[in-house]
C-alpha cells in the first residue's frame, strides 16, 4: 500500500513537471540552459583539476605507501584496508567524484565478497562533497557572478 502511494506521488509530480514543460516551453528551456551554463562555467572547471590530481596520485607509488601506513589504523577504526583509507583521504580532499572513483578502482582489483563489503562501507565515507570543492565552486561562482 505504501509503495503504491509513493508510486502515485512520484507519477503525480512527474506529470506536473511534464505539464509545466509543455505549458511554459520558453521558461523551461531557459532554466535548462542556465543549468547547463552553470555546469559548463563553474562545476566542470572546478572538478577537472581534482580529477587529474587523483588520477596521478592513484598511479604513484605514494598511494601504495600511504595505504600500507594507514592499514592498521583504518583496520582498527573502520575495519577497512589501508587502500580504502586512501580513498577516504581522496574523497575528503577532492570530493565525491574522486572518492567514489578511487573506491571503484580499488574494488576492481579484487572483487571478492569481503572486498565488496569494504568497498560498500568505504563509499559511505568517500562519496561526499569536499570542503575544497565547495570553496572552489562557490568562489568561482562569485567571481563569475560579479562579471
Amino acid at each position: 500500500m505504501i509503495k503504491f502511494i509513493k508510486d502515485m506521488l512520484f507519477s503525480g509530480c512527474a506529470l506536473i513537471f511534464i505539464i509545466y514543460i509543455i505549458k511554459y516551453p520558453r521558461e523551461s528551456t531557459e532554466i535548462v540552459l542556465n543549468g547547463l551554463k552553470l555546469c559548463y562555467l563553474v562545476i566542470i572547471p572546478v572538478i577537472f583539476p581534482f580529477l587529474i590530481f587523483v588520477r596521478l596520485f592513484m598511479k604513484s607509488a605514494l598511494f601504495k605507501f600511504i595505504g600500507r601506513v594507514l592499514n592498521k589504523p583504518a583496520g582498527l577504526l573502520f575495519n577497512l584496508s589501508g587502500e580504502y583509507a586512501n580513498a577516504f583521504l581522496i574523497g575528503a580532499l577532492a570530493g565525491f567524484p574522486s572518492g567514489a572513483k578511487a573506491v571503484s578502482e580499488i574494488y576492481s582489483l579484487d572483487t571478492s565478497e569481503q572486498n565488496k563489503n569494504q568497498a560498500e562501507r568505504a563509499l559511505a565515507f568517500c562519496n561526499n562533497c569536499s570542503i575544497s570543492f565547495v570553496i572552489s565552486a562557490a568562489g568561482f561562482g562569485v567571481i563569475l557572478d560579479n562579471k
